[in-house]
């Protein structure tokens, strides 16, 4: 193992709705469980092994993985035009016990048939997973502050998965992203391709397969920019709520933080994000005119409308007359770092491939708009409407939340 190991090492248990919030992350010493349910012994640090450098996954992986395993490679997609350290690191990653192999699973749909109350709010103990993307041209400092969040918030990192997106030219940090999944003892899978919504879908749904997700537990869906911020601060407690008064979803929007003065700061793993980025502001809807809205945890039987999780399909049968809850702030951690390198990026490749989508589009208007108030969000001007976080008003108790509850409808107008 990587690191010193934990004289004594508690073993990693789900966190059963409605239990006490956990103690802080920093006081956890704990397992994991890895693939195939093998329990891997954490290390000496507050999430799990401690590394001193990215460096020290590959070396440690190259000391512990026989030599043909390293060459034999592997049934991925064929990586022909990464590099040799770059398909190097791929290798030795797949022999991780973290590592999932959920393709097999694309495809597949999660659950069949049309499910009443009494099959998805009948388990005395549903779970919570989560599911998220990194991407390896960028650093992931954001995304360890990310998964730190959520582990804080609750979620078993056993029942969390993470897809790690890298294909040739965009690799950069393949080292540091693969290091930080294992300091933390998350899994993951590799998409070696360039990024989409539909693959997001695709994988998310097939890793809730992979991992056992049933049809009555909770998933919770995020990029690895988002921050949900729940109204009883623990995550366990505010969906045994939802559960007791068979609330099959929540919704949140999108509040964009931004610094200070509005310029785009590199994140670093360790800084408090509520003092660097003080401002909340509706940049998503306003400037870019996106759609801010955000499923924040849904029963897992229940069938997103896209591959952003703005909300539920609203033709599928499956969704009609559920109730949900909504008004959280999913704080947004977008408008940072290399964000004017990361809309360039990705307005030039789809003019390249000639892809032509709304959300497309949105970045172009984006990334117009911040090179007019000079590479930074203008946060004195009111259409970016900022305010400070401090201003944010409370949320209602959890009782008023739960008793404003309202009722899906989907439309039989379009096939789904």
């Amino acid at each position: 193992m990587l690191g010193a190991i934990a004289a004594v090492a508690i073993a990693m248990i789900g966190v059963p709705l409605g239990a006490p919030p956990p103690p802080p992350l920093t006081n956890v010493y704990s397992s994991s469980v890895g693939k195939l349910g093998e329990v891997i012994p954490a290390g000496d640090g507050p999430a799990g092994p401690r590394l001193a450098t990215a460096d020290a996954v590959v070396a440690t992986m190259a000391s512990t993985v026989p030599a043909a395993a390293t060459a034999k490679g592997s049934s991925a997609p064929s990586a022909i035009d990464f590099t040799v350290e770059e398909r190097r690191i791929l290798s030795l990653a797949r022999e991780s016990p973290l590592y999932v192999n959920v393709s097999q699973y694309v495809g597949q749909p999660l659950y069949p048939g049309l499910p009443d109350d009494a099959d998805v709010f009948s388990d005395s103990d549903p779970q919570i997973f989560m599911f998220t993307m990194i991407d390896c041209g960028r650093p992931p400092e954001l995304a360890r502050q990310t998964l730190v969040h959520y582990l804080e918030a609750g979620i078993d990192r056993s029942r969390i998965h993470v897809v790690v997106n890298v294909h040739p030219g965009r690799a950069t940090y393949l080292r540091e992203c693969i290091a930080l999944l294992q300091e933390l003892q998350i899994p993951f899978c590799f998409y070696e391709r360039h990024f989409s919504v539909e693959a997001k879908r695709a994988y998310a749904d097939a890793a809730m397969l992979a991992m056992g997700c049933k049809m009555n537990d909770w998933i919770v869906h995020v990029d690895t920019d988002e921050h949900n911020e729940y109204p009883t601060g623990n995550l366990s407690t505010f969906l045994a709520a939802l559960e007791k008064a068979k609330i099959a979803h929540a919704v949140g929007k999108l509040a964009d933080r931004v610094s200070y003065d509005g310029k785009f700061r590199p994140i670093t793993a360790t800084e408090d994000l509520a003092e660097t980025y003080p401002y909340v502001c509706n940049i998503t809807r306003s400037i870019r005119s996106g759609n801010p809205s955000k499923l924040i945890a849904y029963k897992a039987f229940l069938v997103p409308g896209s591959g952003g999780f703005h909300g539920l399909n609203p033709y599928h049968p499956r969704n009609n007359r559920r109730r949900g809850v909504s008004g959280f702030r999913v704080h947004h951690f977008k408008y940072a770092g290399d964000i004017m390198d990361e809309l360039k990026y990705r307005v030039k490749y789809n003019d390249e491939i000639q892809y032509v989508h709304n959300r497309e589009l949105h970045r172009v208007y984006m990334y117009d708009a911040l090179k007019a108030w000079g590479d930074r969000v203008c946060v004195d001007c009111p259409e970016a409407e900022c305010i400070k976080i401090m201003d944010l008003p409370p949320y209602p108790p959890l009782d008023d939340i739960v008793r404003c509850a309202w009722m899906t409808h989907v439309s039989p107008k379009q096939n789904h």
